[in-house]
C-alpha cells in the first residue's frame, strides 16, 4: 500500500510539473517552432533556473527537521524489528 501511494503521488506531482510548465510557457508567450521573444526567453530562463532553486531553499528547514543519523535509522529498524516479532 505504501508503495502505491508513493508511485501515485510521484505521478501526481510530475503531472502537475508538467502542467505547470505549460502554462509557463502559455503565460510567457512561447511559439512553438519560431524564434522567441525577449520576454519568453526570460520566462523560461526564470521558470528553469531561480525558480526551481528558491523553492529547494524555501525547503532547506523542512529537511534540516528531520535529521536522519545513523543513531537514529539504527533505533528505528529495532523498533521495526520488535514489531515484526510480535506479531
Amino acid at each position: 500500500m505504501y508503495y502505491g501511494v508513493w508511485g501515485f503521488a510521484f505521478k501526481l506531482t510530475g503531472a502537475f510539473a508538467i502542467a505547470l510548465s505549460g502554462w509557463v510557457l502559455q503565460l510567457s508567450g512561447y511559439v512553438p517552432n519560431v524564434a522567441q521573444t525577449a520576454e519568453t526567453l526570460l520566462a523560461i530562463r526564470l521558470f528553469f533556473g531561480p525558480v526551481p532553486m528558491i523553492i529547494l531553499v524555501l525547503a532547506l528547514p523542512l529537511l534540516a527537521r528531520y535529521p536522519i543519523t545513523r543513531q537514529s535509522h539504527a533505533e528505528l529498524r529495532k523498533k521495526l524489528e520488535e514489531m515484526e516479532a510480535d506479531a
